[in-house]
């Protein structure tokens, strides 16, 4: 297992506790990203940038993947994507519609994912979690 993480100082934290860890900050066009990876799973927990309706850290991530990993990309989203509905029970039928740019950034996250998946690079699972923002929150 390897974590990948945006600071030095958090990758010297984990590797102190045995968890092999890279720094790579996705606001880089060309996140560096180490060499010899070639993961087969891939947990997708960073969040996107704090503004704007589009997750540009999502395309530097998916562009410095390597090309021959065909990875299972499982992602972390939010259940903000479906908007506000009125206290309605929610489901995976309901079709997105998100309101606000934080839940558009992940959308947009969603859609790259989509879209890599879609052109033969690996397999996607989106978990649309609920309450992931606020006081004690990610």
């Amino acid at each position: 297992m390897r974590c990948i993480v945006r600071r030095r100082e958090s990758a010297d934290r984990l590797q102190q506790t045995g968890i092999d860890a890279v720094a790579a900050d996705l606001d880089d066009a060309r996140p560096p990203l180490p060499s010899d990876w070639s993961p087969t799973r891939i947990f997708y927990l960073a969040p996107p940038p704090p503004a704007g309706d589009t997750d540009p850290r999502m395309r530097h991530f998916l562009g410095a993947l390597p090309g021959d990993s065909h990875p299972r990309i499982v992602y972390i989203s939010t259940t903000g994507v479906y908007g506000d509905c009125r206290g309605a029970w929610v489901d995976e039928s309901r079709p997105a519609n998100p309101q606000v740019d934080r839940a558009r950034r992940r959308y947009d996250a969603e859609e790259q994912l989509r879209a890599w998946r879609e052109a033969g690079h690996g397999e996607l699972i989106v978990l649309r979690v609920a309450g992931i923002y606020g006081p004690g929150r990610l």
